[in-house]
């Protein structure tokens, strides 16, 4: 059984998986898991859990991987077992895919800047005539296609 669990910061995903990626029930939670995260910038998968990894689990990381190139998604294994090291460099798909261990996933989230806040001074509202004087200016609305609604707002003022 395949078990896994999310951490989203920003628009980086950390998938951690416990558990053996060997046949098609738990390649299929591995698939659903990453495709889950389809707006993060970043993906991560940790497999510092994973016991065992067969052909089938390769074959899923190897759909997984071409799927997140082609929506330009950045896609990274982290921290692998031994075994699982064994297997990625028997098979030699250690050069294919982007290994990393702990400290480059540290880094890869400190990368991400979450959005910054600012918050200005409250200041005194300042009194103004509401008679239509001439510091008022007419609002734009953008234009709709086709709708007479917006036509008739955004037409000048006689």
């Amino acid at each position: 059984m395949l078990k896994v669990h999310a951490e989203v910061l920003a628009d980086v995903a950390v998938l951690r998986f416990q558990g053996h990626i060997v046949n098609v029930a738990e390649t299929a939670t591995l698939r659903d898991a990453v495709f889950s995260q389809a707006y993060a910038s970043i993906v991560l998968l940790d497999l510092s859990r994973v016991d065992v990894i067969d052909a089938a689990g390769l074959g899923a990381l190897l759909e997984l991987r071409q799927w997140t190139q082609a929506n330009r998604v950045e896609f990274r294994l982290v921290n692998p077992t031994k075994l699982v090291q064994q297997v990625f460099a028997i098979t030699r798909l250690d050069s294919v895919f982007d290994i990393s261990f702990q400290e480059d996933v540290l880094s890869a989230a400190a990368r991400v800047e979450p959005p910054a806040i600012v918050a200005a001074p409250l200041q005194p509202a300042e009194r103004r005539p509401i008679d239509g004087g001439a510091h008022c200016q007419p609002i734009r609305l953008p234009q709709c296609a086709g709708s007479a609604a917006t036509e008739r707002l955004n037409a000048p003022s006689r």
